[in-house]
């Protein structure tokens, strides 16, 4: 039977470096989103941006032609941090000798709808605190959070309207739900 490793031995010393190694690219891939969100910055020629892109852009170029955008929002990023993030967990569950793929597989299975059920939440929020403040429709990030979050909303259309967005705060509402019952579904049950 085969010894365990003990916490000083090399190979897990390698796998926690290589897990560290890509927690930190899933992180730049986070960083590279959100720099994106705000094109009014002159991005283009402060070296430490233009040095991520050149670390994150070839990275996520591969998902960009697999995955499709969902009511415009590219959902690529995403995908991409979380195959880093499952990759880091097999590396470190290897040096430590305890990898389970079936939980693994869940795992990673839960944090994707968890990570998009939270997306759409935050957009539907956002949107409902945008109308509840009167920003500027005009103003870019307002059009691109309407944008994005209009498919979400759909579905709430046929609600009263009344002072303020009862359509985006009944969908906060549900979004929020799900969350909760997903967060519950895969920490809890499985």
């Amino acid at each position: 039977m085969p010894q365990p490793l003990s916490i000083g031995s090399p190979l897990i010393t390698i796998t926690s470096i290589i897990s560290d190694l890509l927690q930190l690219l899933a992180l730049l891939v986070i960083v590279r989103v959100v720099l994106s969100w705000i094109p009014s910055m002159a991005w283009s020629r402060n070296r430490v941006v233009i040095l991520l892109y050149r670390i994150v852009d070839p990275l996520l170029k591969p998902f960009q032609k697999i995955i499709p955008t969902f009511g415009g929002m590219d959902v690529s990023p995403l995908a991409l941090v979380l195959v880093l993030e499952y990759l880091s967990s097999v590396v470190a569950g290897l040096g430590y000798g305890n990898f389970n793929v079936f939980g693994s597989v869940i795992g990673l299975v839960g944090f994707f709808f968890r990570s998009v059920a939270i997306i759409i939440f935050l957009l539907v929020l956002i949107r409902f605190l945008l109308k509840i403040l009167h920003a500027d429709r005009s103003h870019p990030f307002v059009q691109m959070i309407y944008y994005m979050s209009n498919p979400f909303v759909a579905p709430f259309r046929n609600l009263p309207v009344i002072p303020f967005d009862v359509q985006s705060l009944v969908a906060t509402i549900v979004y929020f739900v799900i969350v909760a019952v997903l967060q519950f579904i895969f920490v809890y049950i499985l």
